[in-house]
């Protein structure tokens, strides 16, 4: 997958979620994702990270006016891997990748 090019003078506003923050019972049969928490947590990043456009300065004017116009942000996940280990699950087999697929779904 490519990435999308930012037009001249844009700007992206990134943050993640920690994954391994909503392993329930890790490391036993039971270890799960916590959805409900993973789907509720990512609505305040969301609003953060808009809001951070507001407050950001900029060194040039074009680019205030491109990042405020466009207001470009996106969210995205850190320890996917620790959080595959705590789940006992095998980095890339299918189960993970089906489940990294669900996880991404549900914060967009």
């Amino acid at each position: 997958m490519r990435g999308i090019p930012l037009p001249p003078y844009g700007a992206c506003d990134l943050g993640p979620l920690n994954l391994t923050r909503f392993v329930n019972r890790a490391f036993t049969a039971e270890a799960h994702i916590d959805f409900a928490a993973l789907i509720a947590a990512a609505k305040d990043p969301v609003r953060l990270l808009d809001n951070v456009i507001d407050v950001s300065r900029f060194p040039l004017s074009e680019q205030q006016e491109r990042a405020r116009q466009a207001r470009r942000i996106g969210l995205g996940v850190t320890g996917l891997a620790d959080a595959f280990s705590m789940l006992g699950l095998v980095y890339g087999d299918h189960r993970s990748l089906a489940l990294a697929a669900e996880i991404m779904q549900s914060i967009l």
